[in-house]
């Protein structure tokens, strides 16, 4: 099974941080202990039959603890006359937790993140635009506390969520802890660890000064390693754009090679501005909708742009003279113009690709 099976980023981290920038922070000594903790967690558990109360019992509390957190369990909040009772509130030891204990005034002081969990078959997103939903629950919890970072969980999806700025869309990333031990992958379970564990949530409470700076990138909490991904993205685009020796540029140079004595500079010029926002579009719909479009959209995955690319780099038979997987990409582009009903590939027809 690939990442992209147990992992949905909704929006929440650059795929270039995922990808590149918070496996270099993975450290097998530091993380095994705790995935085989994990997995002792969960094994032998039907997980579908427990209640809610004997998930916490069983499977939560377990997994908060391996993963550092000291918590509080269902400890009232009053706020604006409303009683707020998140399952749980997780703190950096014990002592800092007792303390909250003592107090049932609406203080979010010390409180790293709030965790909310629900029944094994309780949609965390059931569409609902009130605290019926899940999500909006603890999105709740979170704004009327003033906490910028929870967890919502099931059991089996364990869901991460950054109140830092305000967003328009849903914005989460969520991990499919069950499988992971169902298929024993350790590398999607440091996805898991290096996210959601106590020193992490730590760190984002104080941060580091940011810097550009290799040197000090692995002192910066995910957050702010993050927001370098995005910095860079956003100049990688630019460049890859505008840049000397852009796409653009290099099409139209290919292009001119090829077509120069039939048509002008300006229609070369065209057709490769054309061509490369064709390709920025299937990169960030492929990014975007990665979840949907590989696992619902099963077809898809065979001819994705990505994984075309994948197979150019794998197999030294495709050879550029010969033009191998050209016929793939225009296959993609008209799948993605005219659409495939009966492979539930959706219609665009917005002219890009005709």
């Amino acid at each position: 099974m690939d990442l992209i099976d147990f992992i949905d980023n909704q929006g929440l981290f650059n795929q270039q941080f995922l990808g590149i920038g918070l496996p270099n922070a993975f450290k097998e000594a530091e993380a095994r202990p705790v995935f085989e903790q994990v997995k002792q967690i969960y094994a032998g558990k039907n997980l579908a039959v427990l209640s809610e109360a004997q998930l916490e019992e069983e499977v939560i509390k377990h997994v908060l603890h391996a993963l550092g957190y000291a918590y509080a369990y269902q400890v009232g909040k009053q706020v604006f006359g409303k009683t707020l009772r998140p399952d749980f509130a997780l703190f950096e030891d014990t002592a800092t937790k007792d303390v909250h204990y003592s107090s049932g005034k609406a203080s979010n002081e010390n409180i790293l993140a709030l965790c909310e969990c629900k029944g094994y078959s309780v949609v965390l997103d059931n569409k609902k635009s009130d605290t019926q939903n899940p999500h909006f629950q603890l999105i709740q919890y979170l704004s009327y506390l003033k906490i910028d970072y929870g967890f919502l969980t099931n059991a089996q999806y364990w869901r991460l969520y950054d109140l830092q700025e305000a967003k328009s869309d849903k914005v989460y990333f969520q991990i499919d802890l069950e499988q992971i031990v169902i298929a024993d992958n350790f590398e999607a379970f440091q996805y898991f660890y290096y996210l959601f564990r106590k020193d992490a949530l730590v760190a984002l409470l104080n941060p580091v000064p940011t810097t550009d700076d290799i040197k000090d990138f692995a002192k910066l909490n995910f957050s702010q390693q993050n927001a370098v991904y995005i910095n860079r993205t956003v100049g990688d685009l630019k460049e890859f754009i505008y840049g000397t020796d852009s796409v653009v540029e290099q099409l139209g140079q290919i292009l001119f090679q090829r077509y120069g004595h039939e048509h002008s500079l300006k229609e070369i010029y065209n057709d490769s501005v054309f061509f490369a926002f064709r390709l920025l579009f299937i990169a960030y719909m492929e990014e975007k909708f990665a979840k949907d479009l590989m696992q619902t959209h099963f077809f898809y995955k065979r001819i994705a742009l990505k994984s075309l690319l994948r197979r150019l780099e794998e197999h030294p038979e495709y050879l550029p003279e010969n033009y191998d997987g050209w016929a793939d990409l225009c296959a993609l582009f008209v799948f993605l113009d005219k659409g495939k009903p009966e492979l539930r590939i959706p219609l665009f027809n917005g002219g890009l690709f005709a």
